[in-house]
């Protein structure tokens, strides 16, 4: 392929705003962990097998086991932009097989925005208006109509082979095609990206894969022998629900339920807690096909001779139908906790207590069972299988459709507060630290909506949920609200955040319908701009000449329609896509009015804001010298990980407090720069973010600091 310096100033000028510096494509191919089925860096017997680079001002392409991506550095005040598909994944693996030292200094390079990582999937999620989600080369190779490279090692890893298996000829040829896809994808991008998105996103969409690859290094300290004790201790108290169970079910069974206890008790009523099939029958009714011991006769020992038979009884299962007349007999935990909640305030007599032991037995045998099966122990086995006994969760940077980074191998952002789980994640002489952003979402809300009297509340520190609720519940002063309360109240003024109705935020609050619309209503009352927002966006989703046909026929028969929704602070731009009618016409299509009030407002706040907030942090920490190493070959801090709107950083602990002020300072900064950083600062209005900062020696016994 010809060189393209063209496309090299291009690529530069996005990032460095120089058409002066290094560009270049790189590429590992690596060994994988066949046993965990994994090729990350950061698991055990994972390593660089062949690495290759190319440049963009000339032709040369460099293939060898110790090319990486220090191939370009260290590279002082040199500016870089390294490129790749899924680029993050090959300067991980560079980054473990370097020296600490120059791992370090990589890592601050990337801090200080020296070396820039540019991602074709992220490219196309931004040109695809976030459809294509963890696009592959193939796919975008075929999108563009370039040359697919062939898929050399796919014969050799379906014959249980390896990477290092195959000859080194063939990876060679492997190789220098993967490179070549992916120059040519990376200039047809390079063509279509100015027509589509600002510069600022296309830089920021570099920032986010450069500040992930810092987290994803870094890791979470995790404690195993912690771990296994509290495994330990969940095994015992589940082990004492089973016997529970055993014995209030066998109660609730011989009361009538199904007469005595036989056989068709052993296979219903003692496997239900891990057969939903077992359970739904136990609870509702139905047939029920068991195995019975007859006998048949006696050995010639004495002994009894007995013969399995299948049999078939029915359960009457009446337990829970006069609660509701719609019920739809589901056994997951939010029905089981209604009806579990609402018979206790009932005090429905033909529900016997054994039955009520039995779902809250249930409940705490599955909530226990997770927190085992779910988290604690693929965490230990993910501790166990990684090189420096870190948890390292994968940020993905193109897996939403609003732009959120997310979290997955494990999912860090969505871990139990109500178990030991965070408490796990703790290393001697560090302090977890969390700055978390306060109420973000309805601040972007005031922004997307216009809403003067929302924009005056957050500007002067008004309680909103409480100015909410007091029309609900009347209360005359805050001390009027309880937990309960502020919390419902609480939870359906963020729901509404996120376009949510009624029903759904009932069913997520456990609140009445009733009660969610009154709140409902009393928030639109206050801050009817919201309202009017609303309003604004359930009409256009509900009109059928809205859209490009898309040319894919739905389930209804209809044709889809797309539409783009842009965002007029940051430029994102989101391609919507409509979905079968619930309108009008069965024929019609519509689009998600939902998603069409969401995509906007958390994605200024957790696609656009977060990101770039995370990104702030991370150049401050390097230029504040916290990420350089110390005698003990460790930095001050590390940046670790971000949930939704929060930052999370480890730092030791002798620095704690100095960093907890730091922290706070950097994250509410970060707030006007964003403005300034595309162009708008007049577009900020008012509005100002407060960072809270929690601290505590593990993530599950963080307290919020309080900053005189």
């Amino acid at each position: 392929m010809k060189p393209d310096p063209k496309l090299k100033k291009q690529l530069l000028m996005w990032h460095h705003n120089t058409d002066e510096g290094l560009c270049g494509l790189i590429d590992l191919e690596t060994e994988i962990n066949l046993e965990v089925g994994s090729p990350s860096a950061y698991v055990k017997g994972t390593h660089v097998v062949l690495g290759g680079t190319r440049g963009f001002g000339d032709s040369m392409v460099v293939v060898g086991r110790r090319v990486t991506a220090y191939t370009h550095g260290p590279t002082g005040s040199i500016p870089v932009v390294l490129v790749g598909h899924n680029v993050s994944f090959d300067t991980a693996h560079s980054l473990m097989e370097a020296t600490p030292a120059s791992a370090a200094n990589f890592l601050k390079e990337m801090a200080s925005g020296k070396v820039i990582q540019h991602d074709t999937q992220d490219m196309e999620y931004i040109l695809s208006g976030h459809q294509e989600t963890f696009g592959s080369l193939d796919t975008l190779a075929e999108n563009y109509g370039v040359t697919k490279k062939k898929d050399t090692l796919k014969t050799y890893l379906d014959a249980g082979k390896n990477v290092s298996d195959v000859p080194i000829k063939e990876l060679t040829e492997y190789l220098k095609q993967d490179l070549d896809t992916t120059m040519q994808v990376v200039r047809r991008q390079a063509e279509l990206l100015p027509g589509t998105c600002t510069p600022q996103q296309i830089h920021l969409a570099a920032l986010r894969r450069n500040v992930t690859t810092i987290m994803m290094h870094n890791g979470m300290p995790f404690d195993n022998f912690l771990a296994m004790q509290e495994l330990g201790k969940l095994e015992e108290q589940i082990e004492f629900i089973q016997k529970e169970w055993d014995f209030a079910v066998r109660g609730w069974w011989s009361g009538g339920l199904a007469g005595p206890v036989s056989d068709a008790f052993e296979e219903c009523a003692l496997g239900a807690l891990s057969s939903p099939k077992k359970l739904h029958t136990l609870l509702y009714g139905g047939a029920l096909k068991y195995t019975a011991k007859t006998l048949v006769g006696t050995y010639k020992n004495g002994k009894p001779k007995f013969k399995n038979e299948a049999c078939e009884t029915t359960v009457s299962g009446y337990l829970m139908l006069r609660l509701h007349a719609t019920d739809t007999r589901s056994t997951d935990e939010s029905s089981l906790q209604r009806i579990l909640d609402e018979a206790k305030k009932a005090g429905i007599p033909i529900i016997p207590q054994s039955a009520l032991r039995c779902i809250e037995l249930l409940l705490e045998y599955r909530k226990l069972s997770k927190v085992a099966g779910t988290y604690i122990g693929p965490l230990l086995a993910m501790a166990e299988n990684s090189k420096d006994g870190r948890i390292h969760p994968s940020l993905n940077t193109t897996a939403t459709h609003t732009g959120r980074l997310s979290s997955s191998k494990p999912n860090a952002q969505n871990m139990p507060s109500d178990s030991p789980v965070k408490g796990l994640f703790r290393e001697d002489g560090w302090t977890c630290i969390e700055g978390d952003y306060k109420q973000l979402e309805m601040i972007a809300l005031a922004l997307k909506s216009g809403d003067k009297q929302l924009m005056r509340d957050l500007e002067g520190g008004v309680d909103i949920h409480y100015e909410v609720g007091k029309q609900v519940f009347g209360w005359t002063s805050t001390s009027d609200m309880t937990k309960e309360t502020r919390r419902l109240v609480k939870s359906v003024d963020f729901g509404l955040v996120y376009g949510g109705g009624a029903k759904t935020l009932a069913a997520q609050s456990g609140a009445d319908v009733a009660i969610v619309q009154n709140v409902i209503d009393s928030f639109f009352k206050r801050y009817p701009g919201v309202f009017a927002y609303h309003k604004k966006m359930e009409a256009i989703a509900k009109d059928a000449s809205l859209g490009v046909p898309t040319g894919v026929a739905l389930e209804n028969g209809a044709s889809q329609r797309r539409m783009t929704l842009k965002c007029d602070i940051s430029g994102r731009r989101y391609t919507v896509l409509s979905y079968a009618s619930k309108y009008g016409h069965k024929k019609d299509s519509n689009f998600s009015p939902t998603e069409l009030k969401n995509y906007l407002v958390q994605g200024l706040a957790t696609a656009d804001f977060v990101p770039f907030a995370c990104s702030l942090v991370a150049k401050a920490m390097a230029a504040g010298g916290w990420m350089d190493l110390q005698v003990d070959g460790q930095p001050k801090a590390k940046l670790c990980n971000t949930v939704h709107d929060s930052i999370m950083v480890w730092v030791k602990d002798e620095y704690a407090e100095e960093f907890a002020g730091f922290l706070k300072a950097t994250m509410e900064a970060a707030w006007p720069l964003m403005f300034d950083f595309f162009g708008c600062p007049a577009k900020r209005l008012n509005t100002e973010v407060v960072a809270e900062i929690s601290m505590g020696p593990s993530w599950g016994e963080t307290k919020e600091v309080k900053f005189t």
